[in-house]
């Protein structure tokens, strides 16, 4: 499979994301479907200077929302990981969404608001540029809105307190094809607990599909 899903790594001074394309001839989608995983460290990151750390995370948010307009013109967007992102129970969409009075971009498709439900109420810096990629890039916060997560629970469990940080978000046409999104136990490999999320594609018909390790490419 591995020729049918290609991965570029952007690499920034204090964070990281990745993000894969899963080709939609081999999964049978509509459109190409790019998953972008970030990681953004922690407002009291003791590698770092508080401001720095301040500068880093809203860089690399902006960054990546940067990159997702780009995706968005290729294909269908996944946002997922640990974003340390705090936004309380916002919806993360445009209140009061509606094309009848302002002209829009023909392929603009206004917001149909659903409410939002989380265990944690707390917003904090990164969470409102959190909710300014996911509005301007007209993706859906999967958290606390989702069978499987329909009371937003917590993600990370620490001797300071308990808040969600980890989301998925994705396009508006792939939330129509998520089964689910749940929040696992905890492992032992991570003080935050693994997310997982279900997506409804048509069957492959695989006895066509012959991944080849020397058709690999790096995106």
């Amino acid at each position: 499979m591995s020729c049918h899903v290609r991965t570029s790594t952007h690499t920034h001074t204090h964070t990281h994301y990745l993000t894969c394309r899963l080709k939609r001839d081999f999964f049978r989608l509509d459109k190409d479907i790019f998953l972008v995983n970030v990681y953004a460290r922690p407002h009291n990151s003791s590698d770092h200077s508080q401001q720095s750390v301040l500068q880093s995370g809203k860089e690399i948010i902006n960054k990546v929302e940067e990159d997702i307009n780009d995706l968005r013109e290729l294909g269908e967007v996944i946002l997922c990981g640990d974003l340390n992102a705090r936004i309380g129970n916002r919806t993360g969409m445009v209140m009061h969404d509606s094309n009848h009075f302002v002209p829009m971009p023909e392929d603009y498709s206004p917001d149909e608001v659903s409410p939002r439900f989380s265990q944690d109420t707390m917003i904090n810096t990164y969470g409102t540029h959190f909710l300014n990629l996911v509005k301007n890039n007209q993706l859906t916060i999967l958290n606390g809105r989702t069978l499987g997560d329909m009371t937003g629970n917590y993600t990370s469990i620490q001797k300071q307190g308990c808040s969600v940080v980890d989301y998925f978000a994705t396009s508006q046409t792939v939330n129509r094809d998520v089964n689910f999104m749940k929040v696992l136990d905890f492992t032992p490999f991570s003080d935050h607990k693994p997310l997982s999320m279900e997506l409804r594609c048509k069957p492959m018909k695989l006895e066509f599909m012959r991944p080849l390790e020397d058709q690999y490419e790096q995106a």
